[in-house]
């Protein structure tokens, strides 16, 4: 009975060892969806823009006096940047 005991003790511990890594994949996974998410946007959005014939991005800030190093990112950015 006590081998059965402490086996049983042991793998408690390793499913709890397991649940928490599971946790943590998940939360691992659902970022880089997120990221995944973003990037295929961006990638949509420029891609439309670029068959409309827009200037590319950043292009137009000398013209208004606006130097593109200047320019704050935006918080989606930042988060990516960080």
């Amino acid at each position: 009975m006590a081998c059965n005991t402490e086996m049983i003790d042991q793998f408690k511990t390793q499913l709890e060892g397991v649940v928490a890594k599971i946790r943590e994949l998940d939360t691992e996974i659902n970022a880089k969806k997120e990221e995944y998410f973003r990037l295929q946007g961006a990638i949509e959005a420029l891609s439309m823009a670029d068959k409309e014939g827009h200037k590319e991005v950043g292009e137009d800030t000398a013209a208004r006096g606006v130097a593109p190093e200047t320019i704050a990112p935006t918080n989606s950015t930042a988060s990516v940047i960080q």
